[in-house]
């Protein structure tokens, strides 16, 4: 059977096709009346041109205004706009199954997102957000290989300039950041380089060998030590002269013009 709809207004329909019965859906999560159904085994069941080419609503709060189906491993749905977008979604979308996105465009990236521009105190303003979900132990005790862990956001890159993860901060504020409640807010397995200051609030542990081409400048409350000695006879005080014994210890200096003088034990004022 061959149908042509035409409506010489664009507040008409072409072609529009109703159901008005209305009983309760027969396949959970799908509409049991439907208003026009296409098939076709190879080409296109339905095809629509205009302002609006298909246009699909559904009062059912477990219907769909549009339902595409494939079975036979093909897209159920499929859009495709010369210069537009193939898709637009006004409102929030749901996938159950995974989501591929094929960048074509090299200048724009192939993953946008953008919160909405609405300001809510005390909350988030997040493009992209990923929820890795909790991780899962080994079966075997001290196996890392059978562990899965729960990844948020993974990016990876195969080009020697570029970045896994890139973080960037138009203006002042942070790049990348990172939190953990009890563990490392950040692990990196390799070398790291700072093109620019490093600051640390807390302790700094070095397991290796730290190398400094340039000055180690130590604050007004800081001291240093090159070598550790042992002190014997009387307590020493800060900013005490001691001279090294003929036991290798360092002990109060008694002696004028003493060449055996070690130093200064820190901690006096500005004596350092």
């Amino acid at each position: 059977m061959h149908v042509d709809g035409i409506a010489d207004d664009g507040s008409n329909y072409g072609v529009k096709g109703e159901n008005t019965n209305n009983p309760p859906p027969i396949l959970v999560g799908k509409a049991g009346p439907i208003g026009v159904l296409g098939e076709a085994p190879n080409g296109t069941g339905v095809s629509g041109t205009g302002g609006t080419g298909v246009f699909g609503t559904s009062a059912d709060p477990r219907g769909a205004g549009v339902w595409g189906e494939s079975t036979g491993g093909g897209n159920g749905v499929y859009g495709h706009s010369n210069g537009g977008n193939a898709g637009w979604f006004d409102g929030n979308l749901h996938v159950s199954g995974n989501a591929s996105v094929s960048g074509t465009d090299p200048s724009q990236p192939g993953i946008l997102g953008k919160p909405a521009n609405v300001y809510v105190p005390q909350t988030l303003a997040i493009g992209v957000k990923g929820d890795g979900g909790a991780g899962f132990p080994s079966p075997i005790p001290g196996n890392p290989v059978l562990l899965r862990r729960a990844i948020g956001v993974f990016g990876t890159s195969a080009d020697p300039n570029g970045a896994g993860v890139w973080g960037e901060n138009t203006v002042s504020g942070t790049g990348v950041y990172g939190r953990s409640n009890g563990g490392n807010a950040g692990s990196f397995d390799g070398n790291l380089q700072v093109n620019g200051k490093s600051t640390c609030t807390g302790d700094h542990k070095c397991g290796g060998t730290m190398y400094v081409t340039l000055d180690v400048v130590l604050g007004p409350q800081a001291q240093d030590c090159a070598e550790d000695f042992d002190v014997s006879g009387s307590e020493v005080d800060a900013g005490t002269v001691v001279v090294i014994n003929d036991g290798g210890s360092l002990q109060r200096c008694d002696e004028e013009y003493d060449r055996k003088v070690a130093g200064v034990i820190s901690g006096a004022l500005r004596i350092q």
